[in-house]
């Protein structure tokens, strides 16, 4: 593993143990700039393992804590009257922030979860007929609760193709949640936390996972499982921005892992991870179909 990635997940130990590979997984999305949504049960440390990241990549963490009166003005931003110069002056909401916490997103209606789209999909949001550039490094990692629970709302599908993974944190294992227990205040020692990587090593990482080469034979084998999806459920099938997630991740995770090309098993690995939260009802057996159906390219 790379040095610096190798650094941060053994720090990661002590404040969020058993889970290095959520922690690998949104490392990639960083990397690849990629947007994430990580879903399960309150209190199992979704919003813990995003104020790490923050910290250990120094990202400044702008927090947006969804419920059902939360307006699209109150992301975005509104235009407030100045009566000094007589004119409406626009104050930027949390959404102009580096990485974006989205807090129990589905706990807010769909209008106001549209307020992220423009900005997943351009990193620009249009504002009162004018354009506003969005931090470079803008990213959105957000947590939902499992929508059984009282109080969500379903995420639009144009949403949820916006996010290139789902992980789920698991239940802890057993000396994993001991540890745990017995660092009752792991979230303050979070915020004392300095960074474990500078922004011009980021930027580094970052630019060489883009120059990264790809082989043609993965991207056959990408688009293979995109078509098989579409023979699946024409009605509900990838796209090809989901394909488009899926080499991104890829060549992140492939970097992190100190590889020179990306191999056909991570593709296979990390398919689940893009295409579930895309798919639908009974999602995992046709993520299961769609890759026992895809011969593996070798």
């Amino acid at each position: 593993m790379i040095k610096d990635f190798d650094h941060l997940l053994a720090t990661a130990r002590d404040f969020i143990p058993g889970k290095v590979e959520q922690l690998t997984l949104l490392s990639c999305a960083l990397l690849s700039g990629s947007h994430v949504l990580i879903e399960d049960r309150p209190g199992m440390g979704k919003t813990t393992m995003v104020q790490f990241l923050s910290k250990a990549f120094g990202f400044n963490l702008s927090r947006i804590q969804f419920t059902n009166d939360l307006l699209p003005g109150d992301i975005l931003g509104v235009s407030v009257w100045n009566p000094q110069d007589h004119e409406f002056q626009f104050k930027k909401g949390p959404i102009f922030g580096e990485m974006i916490l989205a807090d129990e997103l589905n706990r807010a209606p769909a209008k106001t979860q549209s307020a992220l789209l423009q900005a997943m999909e351009e990193k620009m949001v249009s504002i009162d007929n004018h354009l506003f550039h969005l931090h470079e490094n803008f990213t959105v990692l957000a947590t939902q609760n499992p929508i059984t629970q009282l109080g969500t709302f379903p995420l639009p599908e144009s949403q949820l193709d916006r996010f290139a993974m789902k992980l789920k944190m698991g239940s802890p294992e057993k000396e994993a949640e001991i540890q745990v227990l017995k660092a009752a205040d792991i979230k303050e020692q979070i915020t004392h936390l300095g960074p474990l990587m500078s922004k011009s090593d980021f930027s580094h990482h970052q630019e060489s996972v883009k120059s990264l080469k790809v082989n043609d034979e993965i991207y056959r084998y990408v688009q293979e499982l995109l078509e098989n999806s579409r023979r699946k459920i024409p009605e509900n099938s990838l796209s090809t921005r989901a394909g488009i997630d899926l080499i991104k991740i890829a060549k992140a995770y492939t970097y992190i892992n100190d590889q020179s090309y990306i191999k056909p098993d991570t593709i296979f690995y990390l398919f689940p991870y893009i295409a579930e939260h895309r798919l639908g009802p009974h999602k995992q057996k046709i993520v299961d179909d769609i890759l026992k159906e895809t011969p593996i390219i070798r």
